[in-house]
């Protein structure tokens, strides 16, 4: 896994990620690293049980992608916001291949939108 093969712009909506940290740090100063870290957990989940073969079926992948999706949009992860919109629509279209292919190269982005979540908050001063 390479973090730093993006640079943090490419991976982030950085005013979403922004107005996010701020909204949520109204209310709790550990809330936006807690959202991280569940983001962090529904993507292992996601690559653990959600990809289609014989225990996951497409409703299901199509159904976590959406679901992941939601959440790295509204938190500002677009890049892996846009690939989940990617993998969903492919779930619908029953599209095995290109299912596999994306959730594969997923992997990565996923890890390097998590730490380019981290490094912004942690710059941010949060």
């Amino acid at each position: 896994m390479s973090r730093s093969a993006a640079p943090i712009e490419n991976l982030l909506d950085l005013a979403r990620v922004q107005d996010v940290m701020e909204l949520m740090q109204s209310e709790d100063a550990r809330a936006f690293d807690q959202l991280i870290s569940s983001l962090a957990t529904e993507l292992v989940a996601f690559y653990a049980l959600a990809l289609p073969s014989e225990s996951a079926s497409l409703d299901v992948t199509r159904r976590a992608a959406h679901s992941l999706k939601g959440a790295c949009l509204s938190m500002g992860a677009q890049a892996l916001g846009e690939r989940f919109a990617e993998i969903e629509r492919h779930a619908k279209d029953a599209k095995f291949s290109e299912i596999s292919a994306l959730s594969a190269s997923s992997r990565d982005l996923g890890a390097n939108s998590i730490h380019a979540l981290r490094t912004f908050a942690a710059r941010a001063g949060k």
